[in-house]
């Protein structure tokens, strides 16, 4: 997939760890409650093994976690997280068969 900028540069300055554990965070609050999001965060770095800050790093075990908690609706908390991510860094956004946060994360890296 090529990532096409609505904008002629992408900012270099924005934080793109930051904005995708945020983004991340603030679709499980809208998705399933401030609560809950708590207790799921509290479960992935305790029992888990991975903060928050390192999502981005360990995208896929984060996924996993995921899955394992939500089942099948994992998927819909990572493609509205990555359709977010693309929106709020002014990019084109072209939904793909099997394109991951994973796959955002390593491609919108290499944009730095």
């Amino acid at each position: 997939m090529e990532i096409k900028p609505k904008t002629a540069t992408l900012e270099t300055q924005v934080d793109i760890d930051s904005l995708i554990t945020e983004l991340i965070a603030r679709k499980m609050r809208q998705l399933l409650g401030e609560a809950s999001t708590v207790v799921f965060f509290a479960y992935l770095e305790k029992k888990c093994g991975l903060p928050r800050h390192e999502i981005p790093d360990k995208s896929e075990a984060f996924i996993d976690v995921l899955r394992d908690v939500l089942g099948s609706s994992a998927k819909i908390v990572e493609s509205l997280v990555v359709k977010e991510l693309y929106s709020n860094l002014g990019l084109e956004y072209e939904e793909r068969e099997g394109y991951r946060l994973v796959d955002c994360v390593r491609e919108l890296r290499e944009l730095r």
